[in-house]
């Protein structure tokens, strides 16, 4: 779990160690600083009366201490429930116990005007012991969520169950604002649980954080914070989501979150999605910038499903038990690996038995066949693909999908989807919980502009003659490795400048075939 805050001196000078069981890695101060000025910025009416707050895994207390110093709330009205007594000596009223089936004084449903906080983050099964083993009837009673869970209460994840509790402790109209792992946004398993949860509350916000806020020795948690009010759905409602444009450092962390409150800003891309297109829908914010960016290209071109044009689509042999035995002679198999930034890396290509069990025709390679990754970070994570140059026999490895395409160039397939607009579909599906994947349905549903074939094959000569030579010599030399990424970047950045409307199809054209 991340909850709480940063870690701050008890009284006794000392500093607890987070606790790795209880997964306690705590939310930056800067982060909390910024996510709480928005709050106050758009939500907050301090006009009439004093405003209660609590945090229901309050760890260090920071998120309570920003409150008490931002002068909205008095400590006598700040309460932070923590179930690790050594973090005991925290701002505000310091509750120990679950904050989640505990019962506190001054702690009763529907009193709240303001709910902060990171609760944990991981599956019940894995905090029933910090809990006390609680008997499933409690549960049940306490969260509607809980209910009709079968089988799958063990792996169910708690933070679902602190949004629930957020909403039961708040007052008709009152604020939350809490860090959640983007898998509660965007895992397919817990859609129905989201569809709950929009019954109660008004979804205003969803921030993707960049990574390096929880990214540390044993720590890469991909967040987003949500910014909600307790209260019925209204179908006019339409919610903000924000995501950095690009790779935030921790020292832009600030300034990106600043960028948000401002609502425009170099570091940020943003959207807007009415509440109602939610349900039976993800929230996470990779999610509906594809969506839009597949709007603003039907804007301008006739796009079509990739599917439209895929003749055959199938991955590698999965045989369980054995690795392939290398031989001197036989079939070459593609890997994820021996897919770098500009194609298909030979030198590293294994040799199996041709025809044997890890050599099946169904997928073997021909060329012009789209290499593509389905699987992992550092493969389809980084938008690896290639296309198919070689002579030799050929198949693909069981994590790497085969794509034949029939009616649209390979070449200009694969620099459309390493473009903006391309790689925003890929990232939007493969974001959420786990290993990154994208399946064949997923594959067949990215959309891709109708270039005029003449473009289409100026894009593969281009790519033929600018790139190939420098690739063939990568493994030989780090200058060609450089000089045939920088070439195949300038392809990529003159699509993007024709898709985007900034560059119009003759003067592409002309661009590809300057020498």
């Amino acid at each position: 779990m991340c909850n709480g805050g940063d870690t701050k001196l008890s009284r006794s000078g000392d500093i607890p160690e987070p606790d790795v069981q209880l997964a306690q890695y705590f939310t930056p101060r800067n982060v909390v600083l910024e996510l709480w000025r928005l709050v106050q910025k758009r939500c907050v009416d301090q006009s009439e009366r004093d405003i209660r707050a609590i945090d229901l895994a309050a760890g260090a207390g920071v998120w309570l201490d920003v409150l008490i110093e931002s002068g909205t709330v008095r400590p006598e009205d700040a309460y932070g429930i923590e179930i690790d007594q050594r973090w005991a000596d925290r701002s505000g009223n310091s509750l120990t116990g679950d904050g989640l089936l505990g019962v506190f004084d001054g702690v009763e449903d529907g009193t709240f005007d303001i709910v902060v906080g990171n609760p944990p983050f991981g599956k019940m099964a894995n905090f029933y012991a910090a809990m006390g083993e609680p008997a499933a009837r409690n549960l049940a009673e306490r969260f509607p969520l809980w209910k009709g869970l079968g089988e799958n209460r063990d792996s169910y994840p708690i933070e679902l169950l602190f949004i629930e509790r957020a909403l039961q402790v708040l007052s008709p109209g009152g604020w939350g604002v809490l860090v959640l792992p983007e898998g509660v946004l965007a895992n397919a398993k817990l859609q129905s649980a989201r569809d709950h949860l929009l019954r109660d509350f008004i979804l205003t916000e969803v921030i993707e954080l960049p990574p390096s806020v929880f990214r540390g020795r044993g720590l890469n948690a991909k967040t987003a914070a949500i910014i909600f009010k307790k209260g019925q759905n209204r179908r006019s409602h339409t919610t903000r989501l924000y995501r950095p444009k690009t790779n935030v450092k921790q020292s832009e962390v600030s300034p990106f979150l600043a960028q948000v409150g401002r609502g425009k800003g170099a570091l940020l891309s943003t959207c807007r999605v009415r509440q109602t297109s939610f349900v039976n829908r993800r929230w996470d914010v990779g999610y509906w910038r594809g969506a839009s960016l597949v709007r603003q290209l039907n804007r301008r071109f006739s796009t079509q499903p990739l599917g439209h044009f895929i003749e055959h689509l199938t991955y590698g042999p999965i045989v369980t038990g054995r690795k392939p035995a290398p031989v001197a002679e036989g079939t070459s198999i593609i890997r994820q690996g021996d897919i770098v930034e500009t194609g298909l890396d030979e030198s590293g290509l294994i040799r199996v038995e041709a025809c044997g069990e890890f050599d099946p025709e169904r997928s073997r390679v021909r060329a012009g066949d789209l290499l593509f990754p389905r699987s992992g970070a550092g493969a389809l994570g980084r938008n690896r693909m290639a296309v198919y140059a070689g002579s030799g026999k050929a198949n693909v490895g069981c994590f790497v999908d085969l794509v034949r395409l029939s009616g649209i160039n390979p070449y200009y397939t694969w620099l459309f989807f390493k473009t903006p607009s391309g790689w925003g579909q890929i990232s939007a599906l493969i974001n959420g919980v786990g290993t990154p994947n994208i399946n064949f349905g997923e594959i067949r549903s990215l959309r891709i502009v109708q270039a005029d074939p003449t473009t289409q094959n100026a894009i593969e000569a281009r790519y033929l003659r600018e790139v190939l030579p420098w690739h063939h010599q990568r493994d030989k030399s780090s200058q060609a490795r450089v000089r045939g990424e920088r070439a195949f970047r300038v392809i990529v950045a003159d699509l993007q400048r024709y898709v985007s409307g900034e560059l119009s199809e003759r003067a592409l054209v002309e661009t590809v075939g300057a020498d």
